[in-house]
């Protein structure tokens, strides 16, 4: 079995030169990253985003997380069909309220759900962007915009909140400004979707009025 020596602490080169790597107190490998942290994938074409285009979606009352999968529309919902071989390792998702018009409601925390074991039949609309051809194709996921996962079984399951945006009072009945940035949360891998999968975006408190811009960027990655 190949080994890796090192000596502990810095350790120089010069070029040509063949080196030992360079280890910490406890035998971790010290590296400097020449790359930034997403090329390899990127490059690789492993790497596909989604989005709600132009000015965001209007909430409906059926994109409540508890909402009975029947009926449960996420706002967005990425999908890894049942025969696919690859897993959707979840990299950043994005949420805010965009606008809400006066005398809204409060649109609570925003969710991220999923479920597994599911053959989902709806179409990808929008199609995935390839993050390194920045053309709509070649990603073998499915996304879903507020609409009805169409096949899938089993109430979806509350995974943890989403960094987010939201309006946590009541609108006044007059019209006033709103000051919303647009957060982006970096999930880096901790989330895998795999075939037969899904996870989506769902609201905590049921509105139908304020708007929300919502997306996701992913690495689909051969199992």
């Amino acid at each position: 079995m190949p080994v890796i020596q090192g000596n502990q602490g810095q350790t120089g080169k010069q070029v040509g030169q063949n080196i030992v790597g360079g280890l910490g107190e406890f035998t971790e490998l010290l590296v400097t990253a020449l790359m930034a942290p997403y090329y390899q994938q990127t490059y690789r074409g492993n790497k596909y985003c989604a989005s709600v285009g132009g000015a965001g979606q209007v909430l409906v009352a059926a994109n409540l997380f508890s909402t009975a999968i029947a009926t449960f529309q996420p706002i967005f919902c990425l999908y890894n069909p049942l025969t696919n071989l690859v897993n959707l390792v979840i990299e950043h998702f994005w949420c805010a309220v965009t606008a809400d018009p006066v005398s809204a409601g409060v649109t609570g925390g925003f969710y991220l759900v999923g479920n597994s074991g599911q053959s989902i039949t709806n179409s990808s609309s929008p199609i995935p962007v390839n993050l390194k051809t920045l053309k709509a194709m070649g990603s073998q996921a499915i996304v879903v915009l507020n609409a009805v996962l169409a096949g899938a079984v089993g109430n979806p399951i509350l995974l943890r909140p989403l960094q987010s945006t939201n309006i946590p009072v009541a609108q006044p009945a007059t019209a006033n400004s709103m000051i919303s940035e647009l957060l982006i949360e970096e999930v880096g891998g901790a989330i895998i979707v795999p075939p037969g999968g899904y996870i989506g975006v769902a609201n905590g408190i049921s509105n139908t009025t304020a708007t929300v811009s919502v997306g996701a960027d992913w690495d689909e990655i051969p199992i």
